[in-house]
């Protein structure tokens, strides 16, 4: 199964190098990096292209759904990664989640950790209210 991370991002560039980073180093990496930018004005797209990303600049700041389904459009991966560019994830996290996604599911995800490294989870309501 191919995977296609989408990232959609605005003017928080040292985040978003953070996220390439770690898509970088996934023991099953993604077939594609696909950073949708809205209209930043520090480097982003530029230091996603650097970092072997394919960019979508949308010139102006259409909000999070907006790019997150430009850049679902532009993918070609058979399972759509959709990642904010403040998470973390650990260098198995692709490689660990692919095995539960079957063809009768449409939506995996792995835990939400609050950030700080306390253990606590954070977001499970947005898990539990799908």
């Amino acid at each position: 199964m191919t995977v296609s991370a989408v990232i959609p991002t605005w003017n928080r560039r040292g985040l978003l190098e953070s996220i390439l980073e770690d898509l970088r180093a996934q023991t099953l990496p993604p077939s594609e990096v696909i950073v949708v930018d809205n209209g930043s004005t520090d480097g982003s797209a530029e230091a996603a292209e650097n970092a072997g990303a394919s960019v979508i600049r949308l010139g102006t700041n259409k909000g999070f759904s907006y790019a997150v389904n430009r850049g679902i459009a532009a993918s070609a991966g058979e399972w759509v990664a959709i990642l904010n560019n403040d998470v973390r994830l650990g260098p198995d996290w692709i490689e660990r989640l692919l095995p539960t996604a079957d063809s009768e599911c449409w939506f995996v995800s792995g835990k939400l950790m609050r950030a700080g490294g306390s253990g606590i989870l954070d977001g499970s309501f947005d898990l539990l209210c799908r």
